[in-house]
């Protein structure tokens, strides 16, 4: 089985800004929930946890097309890694019902190093990067 890759927040700030990469090459997937308050990535799709199992099918195929998807959480430790295992085991799904007879490529499968807290240590305040960020809500740890 294919399995994820970790992504450091710097090499996705890179990807971001690299004007060659267009939105539709890189998808990042914001799989916290209650915690999804305070910001998140500029662009990316919130998909709860616990409801990606039932929208699984959905992102596979929405995103069949990208080069890359990237899943975090708050610190990429359990719900980020369990989403980019469930896309990809849903990936190998398509594959296998497709057989050899159609060469499939499905984009690169990344988990965010240290999840949303520490992309927002560093890229908090950057609103080219970050939408809806709250520098207090942060500073006061709420997710402890």
């Amino acid at each position: 089985m294919i399995d994820f890759t970790y992504i450091e927040p710097q090499e996705l700030c890179l990807k971001l800004k690299n004007t060659e990469n267009k939105a539709k090459d890189i998808i990042i997937v914001d799989v916290r929930e209650d915690d999804f308050i305070g910001g998140h990535i500029k662009g990316a799709l919130h998909i709860p946890s616990y409801k990606l199992s039932s929208h699984i099918l959905n992102l596979v195929e929405e995103t069949k097309k990208a080069k890359e998807i990237i899943f975090y959480c708050s610190f990429s430790q359990q719900r980020g890694p369990a989403g980019a295992r469930l896309f990809l085991v849903e990936q190998q799904k398509i594959h296998n019902i497709k057989g050899i007879q159609e060469k499939t490529i499905f984009p690169k499968v990344y988990v965010l190093r240290g999840g949303f807290v520490e992309w927002q240590k560093k890229y908090g305040n950057d609103e080219k990067l970050t939408d809806k960020y709250n520098k207090e809500l942060w500073e006061k740890k709420f997710w402890i």
